[in-house]
């Protein structure tokens, strides 16, 4: 699978307890021989927080919007075919705890592919 770098932009970055933040890329088009990767070869996006696998959405999406707790949060996603890719650089961002509150931040997150 072509190797590819994926930046990860949140904004702010601090958010409220309980944040939903939607993580956003563009899905690669060549393999690591650059030949075409159709869509249809790619099983999922890995996303890893805090070094744990926490979300994986499917391969023929370009969006996946969660829910994060409070806390601090390092992120980096991968893209499955039958292997999984490289990681992406990991960005570092804190949801905060607000108390006396029930509103809930909403925050995007970008990954954007860069051809090697």
């Amino acid at each position: 699978m072509k190797a590819f770098i994926l930046i990860l932009l949140l904004m702010p970055s601090s958010l409220l307890a309980d944040s939903i933040v939607t993580f956003m890329w563009q899905r690669p088009t060549q393999n690591t021989d650059d030949s075409l990767l159709a869509v249809s070869d790619i099983n999922s996006f890995n996303i890893y927080c805090n070094n744990e696998l926490t979300f994986s959405p499917a391969g023929d999406v370009e969006s996946y919007e969660a829910v994060l707790a409070s806390g601090e949060y390092s992120c980096y996603m991968t893209t499955v075919t039958g292997r999984e890719s490289l990681p992406s650089l990991s960005e570092e961002f804190i949801v905060d705890e607000v108390s006396d509150t029930n509103i809930a931040a909403k925050a995007i997150v970008k990954f954007k592919a860069i051809k090697e």
